[in-house]
């Protein structure tokens, strides 16, 4: 899991030494190293409750009935995601996370999902970030997507990762390409 327990913070801090250079190779001093790991051991307990979703977003999570405590299960795993980034900040409320932190969303056969989830997020419009409100709005669209509108979104992504020439079919060597 990608959210750490306070235990898991007490291991990360002797982990951090063991990993992190010497002072004398210019990397952090064991300070800086002690206070980072503690912005993030504070960082699990410090966190606000989500934004609130601009008023289209609002009003499909309310058609899909997903209640608060949905949402706040969702925020966790984005605000987790944020804590994934390379910088050393302390968040107490994200906005926004970096699009190359997305694919640990991908726990099975990452290797094949990949570039299926890449061109989903290509779709709304987060290539390069993820604000809270596009994160919400794609996940949670594709994952209410039936058997025919997943089988578009399958074309869709087929044919744009391929970049077929053919818009209306694709040709069998086109699909055993995309599957090898």
């Amino acid at each position: 899991s990608s959210v750490r327990s306070p235990i898991s913070c007490g291991r990360a801090m002797g982990e951090a030494a063991a990993q992190q250079p010497a002072e004398e190779d210019g990397g952090p001093s064991l300070l800086q190293r002690f206070l980072n790991i503690g912005k993030r051991c504070v960082g699990i307990f410090a966190k606000s409750s989500p934004p609130e979703p601009n008023p289209e977003v609002a009003l499909y999570l309310q058609s899909i009935n997903i209640q608060q405590r949905h949402l706040l299960t969702i925020y966790n795993v984005f605000h987790a995601m944020k804590g994934l980034e390379e910088d050393d900040s302390f968040y107490t409320t994200v906005y926004a996370v970096n699009a190359e932190v997305l694919p640990v969303l991908i726990e099975d056969r990452r290797k094949w999902v990949l570039k299926l989830l890449k061109c989903i997020l290509k779709l709304g419009d987060c290539e390069t970030e993820a604000t809270w409100d596009k994160f919400l709005w794609v996940m949670l669209r594709f994952c209410s997507l039936n058997k025919v509108e997943l089988a578009q979104a399958l074309f869709l992504c087929i044919l744009r990762i391929r970049d077929s020439t053919t818009y209306h079919y694709i040709r069998y060597y086109e699909l055993g390409e995309f599957f090898a």
